[in-house]
């Protein structure tokens, strides 16, 4: 499944299906700081509304309302791309390199500010890339600065950019994690849906310029009270044959819904995986779920 360079751009709707959706997702962890971002635009072409969620977010601050910078946008007219950027509210996507480098640039007048030069440090991961549906993923390297609260901050780290589109419905069963592990020597990935019987992960792995697909997970994950993961390992076998085990620990949490079918505790992890390197376990379910399990513990 071979990337094109048009697949940078958005997709037209494969079908008339009202929830079919594009997403162009980048994300930054920096562990000098434990201070992670998201910039998170979702597109709904067939009803002409996008939405976009921009976050930044620290230890102790999880939650939209204690965050140091948490923006939900809704009703928001589709994006087009002119040329090679996109623009949407205070969001600018500048594409340098076509599916490799690009320049996020960011703006709530005197309350946040970024821009950023987002790199890829290797090739991208393609699970599926048709007309119909698509998801790919990249580790990037990000440098450049941001601006909250009158200061000033240099940035010099790594994220994971994901692109999809195809049917998501608001109203579902969702349960599923994404994790994942940079740092200069390689990196990991591991989408699992929680759903299935067995449950299903797709990913890979790659360290010293050897890259291979995801065979079987194993996984352990300590939560705290309030049911965020806080400490992980994963024993992960690949299609060559070799063998992580890989720990990991906590070090921020947010709670974030950027769309009414997904909630997902986004937590930057400190991981063992060659060396040390730093990601994100992001814990996703349906807020259906979450009400319904509520529901059951209520004492009425």
């Amino acid at each position: 499944m071979a990337l094109r360079d048009e697949d940078d751009f958005f997709h037209p709707p494969a079908t008339n299906e009202r929830w079919w959706t594009e997403t162009y997702w980048f994300s930054f962890d920096d562990p000098a700081r434990n201070l992670s971002g998201t910039f998170y635009p979702l597109l709904r072409p067939n009803l002409g509304i996008s939405a976009l969620t921009v976050a930044l977010w620290a230890p102790e601050r999880s939650t939209a309302w204690t965050a140091p910078y948490y923006r939900a946008y809704w009703h928001l007219a589709c994006p087009r791309f002119e040329g090679a950027s996109m623009r949407l509210e205070g969001l600018r996507y500048d594409i340098l390199e076509p599916l490799n480098a690009y320049r996020v640039r960011y703006e709530d007048e005197g309350v946040y500010a970024a821009d950023l030069t987002v790199t890829g440090i290797t090739s991208n991961h393609v699970v599926v890339a048709s007309r119909a549906v698509g998801h790919w993923d990249q580790p990037s390297r990000v440098q450049g600065w941001l601006e909250l609260a009158g200061k000033r901050i240099e940035l010099d780290c790594f994220g994971m950019r994901d692109r999809s589109w195809g049917p998501r419905l608001d109203s579902n069963d969702a349960r599923a994690s994404y994790v994942y592990g940079i740092n200069a020597s390689g990196s990991f990935l591991v989408i699992s849906q929680l759903t299935m019987d067995p449950p299903m992960s797709t990913g890979y792995v790659e360290l010293d310029g050897e890259r291979s697909r995801i065979a079987e997970v194993m996984s352990d994950i300590a939560r705290d009270e309030r049911g965020r993961a806080n400490v992980v390992r994963l024993q992960v076998t690949d299609e060559a044959g070799r063998r992580f085990d890989i720990r990991g620990r906590a070090r921020n949490h947010l709670a974030k819904q950027a769309s009414p079918g997904y909630f997902a505790w986004m937590s930057m992890f400190a991981w063992d995986f060659a060396g040390e390197s730093y990601g994100e376990f992001q814990d996703v379910v349906s807020p259906d779920r979450l009400s319904a399990a509520a529901a059951i513990q209520l004492n009425l």
